[in-house]
């Protein structure tokens, strides 16, 4: 299972999930705290740690829509 991290295009973290199987694809919309956003872009990164197991992390940029 992957973490999934919502962040404004423009920067700032929105929200943080962890251990979700699904991740939104680049044109989707996602509705976080009432409001709609599309998917910008979607990036992939490995964390490690030294005393953790690695892991996978969905990093999803947005764009606020209107």
């Amino acid at each position: 299972m992957a973490a999934v991290e919502f962040y404004r295009q423009d920067g700032g973290l929105i929200v943080a999930v962890d251990d979700e199987s699904a991740v939104p694809r680049a044109g989707e919309y996602v509705s976080i705290e009432r409001k709609t956003w599309k998917v910008a872009a979607v990036t992939w990164a490995v964390d490690q740690y030294a005393l953790n197991p690695a892991r996978l992390r969905a990093n999803i940029e947005l764009v606020e829509t209107k």
